[in-house]
């Protein structure tokens, strides 16, 4: 959690927490522990199945669900209370339409880029409500900090992967190890 000293006053034992996150990282555990204890303000995701993603790909003839597909209808955060999720399915396709596009590493950063500041953007948009803090990840929640600690609340982030060079030399050594496990994606900076 960082402090910086803006939010005096403000415990991160007391009130209620607006969780925010893209993906279904973690089977949305963060916000479901924060819902059993009686602290969730809001959940913030990109799409999950309650938007009618799962009885949609559900009618669709097995041979075109694909993979994707598949797993977008099982982003269902149990345990988390329907009036406190707000997602943004408009964007939640334009991000994994940007994804498939992804043949680069730098084509990768940008659309990680993209899609962090744009989801963030998003739920300084809908707001913090009654919240005494905000609990994002790495890479997706740069405006939200900044607002919420210009609101006076308290900020938490999780550190989900090394920093870009380490997870680079990780991802290089495996791709050459293990070749045929996907197509090389080329480094566009050398």
């Amino acid at each position: 959690m960082h402090d910086d000293g803006n939010n005096a006053g403000v415990r991160p034992d007391e009130g209620t927490v607006v969780a925010a996150q893209l993906g279904a990282r973690m089977h949305y555990a963060v916000a479901r522990i924060l819902a059993g204890a009686g602290r969730l303000e809001r959940f913030y995701t990109d799409i999950c199945a309650l938007d009618g993603v799962s009885d949609w790909v559900g009618r669709l003839p097995p041979s075109v669900r694909s993979r994707a597909l598949r797993r977008l209808a099982g982003r269902m955060p149990h345990g988390v209370p329907r009036d406190k999720i707000v997602t943004f399915p408009a964007f939640g396709l334009q991000h994994a339409l940007r994804r498939q596009t992804m043949r680069s590493i730098d084509r990768e950063t940008r659309v990680a880029l993209w899609a962090g500041q744009r989801f963030s953007e998003l739920v300084c948009r809908d707001g913090f409500g009654n919240a005494a803090g905000v609990f994002g990840y790495n890479g997706e929640c740069l405006e939200q900090l900044t607002a919420a600690r210009a609101a006076g609340l308290w900020t938490a982030v999780e550190q989900t992967v090394a920093a870009r060079d380490v997870l680079d030399r990780l991802r290089l050594e495996e791709q050459e190890a293990f070749p045929d496990w996907q197509p090389l994606m080329k480094d566009d900076h050398g």
